[in-house]
């Protein structure tokens, strides 16, 4: 498949699968499917606002024992926000040869992990953070 192609109807069954592994009860399989949806995104450019928007949408769900007070979570699903964090950055970088816009992100109201990288990333206006909260190191150089 070459990065131009068409999406398809294999394209939205990779989506929805993606979609479902978000909904994993394990953390290992949430990060396959943040992979699958950057993946996607690459491969089918026309496709990159929704798997963005999904990437985006789970960073603003409320982790399972989340402690608002500390903004703390369990480091699996810490791990887990870090990971899809680091997905949308390493689409964001001029480097990349296909960067995504960062029209396609929105980080509002976004609970992030504890290590968020996105040094070197092209960020504009239309990227927000607004009321995103920061559970540790955050980086933008």
């Amino acid at each position: 498949m070459t990065p131009t192609a068409p999406p398809d109807a294999s394209t939205d069954v990779r989506f929805a699968g993606a979609a479902r592994l978000l909904e994993s009860p394990t953390a290992l399989e949430r990060i396959a499917g943040a992979l699958v949806l950057g993946a996607l995104g690459d491969e089918h450019p026309s496709t990159r606002q929704a798997c963005a928007r999904l990437l985006c949408a789970y960073l603003r769900t409320v982790p399972d024992d989340w402690d608002a007070e500390t903004l703390t979570m369990p480091r699996a699903e810490s791990n887990v926000r870090d990971e899809i964090t680091a997905v949308i950055a390493r689409r964001l970088r001029l480097d990349t040869g296909n960067p995504w816009l960062a029209a396609h992100v929105d980080f509002a109201r976004a609970i992030l992990g504890a290590n968020v990288d996105l040094s070197r990333c092209v960020l504009t206006d239309a990227c927000t953070f607004d009321n995103a909260v920061f559970t540790g190191t955050a980086t933008f150089e």
